[in-house]
């Protein structure tokens, strides 16, 4: 093995005593001390990083081309390679002292180093100061007054905004009522010959009805019409899903109930018109729906059912 001599001033590595003795292999060939941040070159012999550096610098000062000192194997092709490994140590860019591998620069550097000049902890509270990682804490206990200013002042400012918050909410909930009421108000002017009610979740309807005594189901209020007719009369459907009456706990029980309409003055009463009524079977296969339908005549000519009054 050729031997490379080195001078006082050449770096050294780990020039520490150990309980035994440091297996060659993992001594510095240049200062044949044990290996400091060691780096390998490609014929396989490894040097302390800062020795091998400063052999490289020597040697390039004086126009000499890079060997290995042990060997005499070409090192321009590791230099090469040395400048795009990813994993080639090199120092912190902010001269903390640390030594990291060069993909892990970055994160050294957000994370860690404590010389990085980052914002205080309290930035979002509008702390603008900014300052060496390793002097927030300092930074914290000088500046609690400060702070605690801030995040009144933060404080203040959300509960004013919270307070906004809560009035646009508000007039949402007025319009949204409105504009429940214009719709229900929408549909009670609606004039029609045909009035579909889909009543969804029947089963469970049923079963309310059933064993939780809930009784009537009461449809939106609509204006009947005819090809004749300019205005109507304004009713509503109601059901009893487990009977009412005599139909009690055995059929479904439908009627029409006369409410007080926008035309009552000018109708005739009491009302001479019959009523078609069609409940839509529900099963998925057409040809076995059997829908039930029934017409109801002068269903209006009862007095309790005349032109209503309240």
């Amino acid at each position: 093995m050729a031997e490379f001599k080195t001078d006082e001033h050449c770096p050294v590595g780990l020039d520490e005593e150990f309980v035994e003795a440091v297996d060659e292999d993992l001594q510095c060939l240049i200062c044949h001390l044990p290996l400091k941040e060691p780096l390998q070159t490609r014929c396989g012999h490894r040097y302390c990083k800062d020795c091998l550096e400063e052999y490289i610098r020597r040697h390039r000062s004086k126009g000499q081309s890079l060997t290995c000192p042990a060997d005499g194997h070409n090192l321009d092709e590791d230099r090469d390679h040395i400048k795009e490994c990813s994993r080639f140590p090199v120092t912190c860019p902010n001269s903390c002292g640390r030594s990291i591998p060069r993909e892990m620069v970055s994160t050294h550097t957000e994370d860690e180093c404590p010389l990085t000049v980052i914002s205080c902890p309290y930035a979002r509270m509008g702390c603008k100061t900014k300052i060496q990682r390793q002097a927030v804490e300092s930074h914290l206990e000088s500046s609690t007054r400060v702070h605690l200013d801030l995040v009144s002042v933060k404080l203040h400012e959300t509960e004013v905004k919270l307070g906004d918050t809560e009035i646009k909410l508000d007039n949402t909930e007025t319009l949204l009522y409105k504009t429940k009421s214009e719709l229900k108000d929408a549909m009670e002017s609606l004039h029609t010959t045909t009035y579909i009610w889909k009543i969804d979740g029947y089963s469970e309807v049923l079963r309310q009805a059933k064993t939780e005594g809930k009784k009537a189901l009461h449809s939106d209020p609509f204006y009947t019409k005819t090809e004749k007719d300019s205005n109507g009369y304004k009713v509503k459907v109601v059901i009893y899903p487990n009977g009412d009456g005599t139909g009690k706990g055995t059929h479904l029980s439908v009627f029409i109930e006369v409410i007080k309409g926008a035309y009552d003055a000018i109708l005739p009463w009491p009302i001479k018109k019959k009523v078609k009524l069609e409940l839509v079977d529900q099963q998925e296969d057409l040809p076995q729906r059997e829908n039930v339908i029934g017409e109801i005549r002068d269903i209006f000519s009862n007095q309790s059912l005349s032109r209503p009054t309240g």
